[in-house]
């Protein structure tokens, strides 16, 4: 078992401490790579491969049940010798008008949250379903109640469009928007630490 480190933003930290994020999707790094089959380990083959050589693709954020560590937005009070550092995160207080440090910079022992993968896999990004897209935590507090029978529907089509802005706001920059349908992993865990 490993342990490695995995950055969240304030609103996904919110949803892990909620209870409402239980998986993460990931931009597959080489996107030259395309899913053959899913055989204990996902097999993936390169494009230009000719003869059918299958390569074993390692999930850079672990495997089932390897620990992943949050890193999140935080501040910290040096520590008094003898004493415990104060530390605030912003998925606490996000208002708190503090000089915020980014995640990437979060030490180990400052982490809150410890997550234990139950299953990874790889997928396109807009093979998403509408469970998986609750299990990202989307946020649908602000969803309008309709009533009569389209209600859920309507539900999961704004939890949908939810997903993709929120997608689009991490990864459009980089390439990988929804509309470039990137090849993802998919991690799913649970909470162990908090």
């Amino acid at each position: 078992m490993k342990e490695r480190p995995i950055l969240f933003s304030t609103e996904m930290v919110q949803a892990v401490l909620d209870g409402r994020k239980t998986q993460t999707r990931r931009v597959v790094k080489n996107q030259d790579m395309f899913m053959v089959k899913d055989i204990g380990s996902v097999k993936l083959r390169p494009c230009e491969i000719k003869d059918h050589t299958q390569i074993d693709l390692k999930c850079p954020y672990g495997q089932v049940g390897d620990k992943l560590w949050v890193r999140e937005t935080w501040w910290g009070k040096p520590a008094i010798p003898e004493k415990n550092p104060k530390i605030i995160y912003k998925a606490d207080d996000p208002q708190a008008p503090l000089c915020w440090r980014p995640s990437i910079f979060m030490p180990k022992k400052y982490s809150r949250i410890t997550l234990e993968i139950t299953d990874i896999r790889v997928e396109r990004v807009q093979d998403i379903t509408y469970g998986d897209i609750f299990r990202e935590g989307v946020n649908v507090k602000n969803y309008k109640e309709f009533d009569g029978a389209d209600n859920q529907f309507a539900q999961c089509q704004f939890a949908n469009e939810k997903f993709i802005e929120l997608w689009d706001s991490i990864n459009e920059k980089r390439g990988y928007s929804w509309n470039v349908n990137p090849w993802v992993w998919v991690v799913c865990f649970k909470v162990i630490k908090e």
